[in-house]
């Protein structure tokens, strides 16, 4: 009886350790970002934009260092500036052809721990003034610490999200 409840008991810590990270996405035509140039640009709340900016960051390194776009990542700042959309200015002076905007919709901390989240993506093309692709992402992960394993989840899910679709080709 010992042994079952034993059993029971680590089956039951290992299941609540688990982690969810589903995504599904919508688009009409398949735009190869390879070789193009991409804004990445991630928002959140005010209280979590480094974490926001950390994975704008993660993520046009992994688009550039794995598939072969040239990602650029955009940070969101209390900063007044003249510009009506600092997002579109940085995109025009580096010639992006596409913005990606990954928007944390909701989360859940644990302490300083994000365990869950949702996020809505969007690609948009410049040259047609339209969103191309869309996306959206579930991830539950309860019982890690700090904020890295959320980040990673968002990038790696973004990223099987696109390759699937065929806007990025398997790692170079």
């Amino acid at each position: 009886m010992k042994k079952l409840l034993s059993v029971l008991l680590v089956s039951f810590l290992l299941a609540g350790c688990s982690i969810t990270n589903i995504g599904q996405s919508n688009f009409e035509k398949v735009y190869a970002l390879k070789g193009e140039t991409v804004v990445v640009m991630a928002s959140a709340n005010s209280s979590l934009r480094d974490f926001a900016n950390k994975v704008a960051d993660m993520m046009a390194s992994s688009l550039g260092g794995t598939y072969g776009v040239n990602a650029i990542a955009f940070h969101e700042t209390d900063e007044v500036t003249l510009s009506e959309s600092p997002l579109a200015e940085f995109a025009k002076q580096n010639n992006a052809k596409y913005v990606l905007i990954k928007t944390f919709t909701k989360i859940g901390l644990y302490g300083n721990a994000i365990d869950t989240f949702n996020e809505e993506l969007a690609l948009l093309s410049i040259v047609e003034r339209k969103i191309v692709w869309k996306a959206t992402i579930k991830y539950e992960a309860y019982n890690r610490i700090g904020k890295g394993h959320a980040a990673n989840g968002s990038i790696n899910k973004t990223a099987e999200l696109l390759q699937k679709d065929g806007f990025i080709a398997g790692g170079m």
